[in-house]
Protein backbone atom coordinates (compact mmCIF):
# COMPACT_ATOMS: atom_id res chain seq x y z
CA UNK A 1 0.00 0.00 0.00
CA UNK A 2 0.93 3.79 -0.87
CA UNK A 3 2.48 5.88 1.62
CA UNK A 4 -0.15 8.61 2.76
CA UNK A 5 2.13 11.29 2.69
CA UNK A 6 3.64 9.96 -0.64
CA UNK A 7 -0.18 10.06 -2.24
CA UNK A 8 -0.40 14.09 -0.96
CA UNK A 9 2.88 15.11 -2.33
CA UNK A 10 1.59 13.82 -5.48
CA UNK A 11 -1.44 15.13 -5.72
CA UNK A 12 -0.43 18.24 -4.51
CA UNK A 13 2.08 18.13 -7.65
CA UNK A 14 -0.75 17.16 -9.90
CA UNK A 15 -2.60 20.37 -8.83
CA UNK A 16 0.00 22.64 -8.95
CA UNK A 17 0.77 21.58 -12.42
CA UNK A 18 -2.50 21.98 -13.58
CA UNK A 19 -2.94 25.32 -12.06
CA UNK A 20 0.14 26.35 -13.89
CA UNK A 21 -0.67 24.96 -17.24
CA UNK A 22 -0.93 27.30 -20.31
CA UNK A 23 -4.44 25.59 -21.12
CA UNK A 24 -6.03 27.12 -17.88
CA UNK A 25 -5.03 30.63 -19.25
CA UNK A 26 -7.06 30.03 -22.22
CA UNK A 27 -10.32 31.11 -20.58
CA UNK A 28 -9.12 34.50 -20.76
CA UNK A 29 -9.65 36.20 -24.44
CA UNK A 30 -6.22 37.50 -25.79
CA UNK A 31 -7.34 40.30 -27.04
CA UNK A 32 -10.35 42.80 -26.01
CA UNK A 33 -11.99 45.29 -28.08
CA UNK A 34 -14.18 48.12 -26.17
CA UNK A 35 -14.84 51.40 -26.12
CA UNK A 36 -15.46 54.14 -23.14
CA UNK A 37 -17.66 57.19 -22.82
CA UNK A 38 -15.96 59.69 -20.51
CA UNK A 39 -18.04 62.21 -17.94
CA UNK A 40 -16.48 65.20 -20.59
CA UNK A 41 -18.43 63.09 -23.48
CA UNK A 42 -15.08 62.00 -25.06
CA UNK A 43 -15.42 58.20 -26.74
CA UNK A 44 -12.77 55.81 -27.68
CA UNK A 45 -11.60 52.77 -28.80
CA UNK A 46 -9.36 50.03 -26.58
CA UNK A 47 -8.14 47.15 -27.77
CA UNK A 48 -6.75 45.36 -24.48
CA UNK A 49 -3.85 42.89 -26.20
CA UNK A 50 -3.27 40.03 -23.14
CA UNK A 51 -0.45 38.51 -25.01
CA UNK A 52 1.63 41.37 -26.22
CA UNK A 53 0.67 43.05 -22.51
CA UNK A 54 -0.53 45.87 -24.29
CA UNK A 55 -3.66 48.52 -24.34
CA UNK A 56 -3.73 50.58 -27.49
CA UNK A 57 -6.63 53.83 -27.34
CA UNK A 58 -7.54 55.12 -30.55
CA UNK A 59 -9.15 59.03 -29.70
CA UNK A 60 -11.51 60.80 -31.86
CA UNK A 61 -9.38 62.46 -34.66
CA UNK A 62 -7.16 59.88 -35.28
CA UNK A 63 -4.75 59.83 -32.29
CA UNK A 64 -4.08 56.38 -31.80
CA UNK A 65 -1.55 55.28 -28.65
CA UNK A 66 -0.02 52.12 -27.75
CA UNK A 67 0.30 51.52 -23.75
CA UNK A 68 2.08 48.87 -21.63
CA UNK A 69 1.14 47.23 -19.39
CA UNK A 70 2.61 48.60 -15.48
CA UNK A 71 2.23 47.19 -12.14
CA UNK A 72 -0.83 47.84 -10.56
CA UNK A 73 -1.99 47.33 -6.40
CA UNK A 74 -5.56 46.46 -7.89
CA UNK A 75 -7.50 46.47 -11.52
CA UNK A 76 -5.40 47.25 -14.18
CA UNK A 77 -2.91 49.98 -15.18
CA UNK A 78 -1.39 50.81 -18.57
CA UNK A 79 1.05 53.74 -19.54
CA UNK A 80 3.55 54.86 -21.96
CA UNK A 81 4.40 58.21 -24.10
CA UNK A 82 3.10 60.27 -21.28
CA UNK A 83 -0.43 58.72 -21.48
CA UNK A 84 -1.67 56.59 -18.25
CA UNK A 85 -4.66 54.41 -18.24
CA UNK A 86 -5.81 52.74 -14.98
CA UNK A 87 -9.17 51.71 -13.45
CA UNK A 88 -11.11 48.76 -11.91
CA UNK A 89 -14.28 47.18 -13.38
CA UNK A 90 -16.11 48.91 -16.03
CA UNK A 91 -14.49 52.44 -15.39
CA UNK A 92 -11.07 53.93 -16.35
CA UNK A 93 -9.03 57.25 -16.10
CA UNK A 94 -7.26 58.46 -18.90
CA UNK A 95 -4.20 60.67 -18.12
CA UNK A 96 -3.05 62.57 -21.40
CA UNK A 97 -0.43 64.93 -21.49
CA UNK A 98 -0.99 68.33 -21.04
CA UNK A 99 -5.00 67.71 -20.37
CA UNK A 100 -7.72 66.90 -17.92
CA UNK A 101 -7.76 63.59 -16.61
CA UNK A 102 -10.72 61.62 -17.79
CA UNK A 103 -13.00 59.27 -16.04
CA UNK A 104 -14.89 57.01 -18.26
CA UNK A 105 -16.95 54.02 -18.41
CA UNK A 106 -16.78 51.34 -20.69
CA UNK A 107 -19.75 51.65 -23.47
CA UNK A 108 -22.07 49.47 -24.91
CA UNK A 109 -20.18 46.56 -26.56
CA UNK A 110 -19.83 47.99 -30.79
CA UNK A 111 -20.01 51.66 -29.90
CA UNK A 112 -17.71 53.59 -32.23
CA UNK A 113 -15.75 56.59 -31.28
CA UNK A 114 -17.68 59.74 -31.56
CA UNK A 115 -16.91 62.27 -34.77
CA UNK A 116 -13.95 64.48 -33.89
CA UNK A 117 -15.93 67.83 -33.45
CA UNK A 118 -18.27 65.59 -30.32
CA UNK A 119 -15.00 64.91 -28.37
CA UNK A 120 -15.86 67.79 -25.76
CA UNK A 121 -18.81 69.40 -24.28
Amino acid sequence: MANPKSIRKIFCAVVCLALLSPAGWATEASVIKTAFRCKDGTVFAAKFDNDASTLTLEFPGGARVVLAQAISGSGIRYEGGGYEFYGKGSWGNVVRPGQPELRCEEAEAGAKSAPEGDQRQ
